[in-house]
């Protein structure tokens, strides 16, 4: 059975630290303390104390004191920050949230794919989603949905929405937004390579990222 990147977090991780990596490491340029950790991701205080204290013995959080409050950060400069963040946010943070939120649509939803910045590799702490929707959607119906996303991830979404047949029509007349993007680096959230190969001419895509990548410069599109 093919294991899903969403269901992976709970494997390489706990429920609880994954949903804490999620959060700080999909925001790496925000700090967070404490309360702030446990209302984002649902957990106990005790849970999260014992978490971040955890996460910062072993460098992947720095711990900052401003007054009387601690406030904690994804550490930059471990040695695996790179291969971490990238990790947590197809696994515990930013994919299995869209993935989440996009389930109701079903089979009206064909290919769901971050690209950007974030795909790419290069977001900061403000960047965009940027969302590419190809299906038999609106707009209007994705308002709510992607609304609900923009509060967990404390990041705005920007949603690309076409049918397959407008964008093999884009790909074909060799429309430069649709080629750039689809030649981008994309986290895929629903569908396979293989049909994003069969959108035809201009849909070779590169993968984002990823632990086996992070020696290749990965151009972004965006975000």
């Amino acid at each position: 059975m093919k294991r899903t990147l969403a269901s992976l977090a709970e494997v390489l991780w706990p429920v609880g630290r994954a949903r804490i990596l999620g959060l700080l490491l999909g925001q790496p340029d925000e700090t967070w303390h404490l309360r702030e950790i446990a209302r984002r991701t649902g957990l106990a205080p005790a849970t999260v104390q014992r978490e971040i204290a955890s996460l910062a013995r072993a460098g992947i959080l720095t711990r900052q004191r401003q007054g009387n409050q601690v406030y904690y950060q994804a550490n930059r400069a471990c040695a695996v920050f790179p291969e971490l963040h990238s990790l947590a946010l197809k696994t515990a943070g930013l994919a299995d949230v869209l993935r989440q939120v996009l389930q109701p649509l079903g089979d009206r939803l064909g290919l769901a794919a971050v690209f950007g910045s974030l795909a790419a590799g290069t977001a900061h702490g403000d960047s965009d989603v940027d969302l590419l929707l190809i299906g038999d959607l609106t707009l209007r119906e994705l308002s709510a949905p992607l609304a609900e996303a923009e509060r967990t991830l404390g990041r705005e979404i920007n949603p690309v929405v076409m049918t397959r047949e407008e964008l093999q029509e884009r790909l074909g007349e060799g429309e430069h937004f649709a080629v750039s993007v689809m030649r981008s680096p994309l986290l895929l959230l629903k569908g396979t390579e293989h049909e994003l190969a069969e959108l035809g001419p201009g849909a070779a895509t590169e993968a984002a990222p990823d632990l086996q990548e992070r020696d290749q410069p990965a151009p972004g599109a965006g975000g």
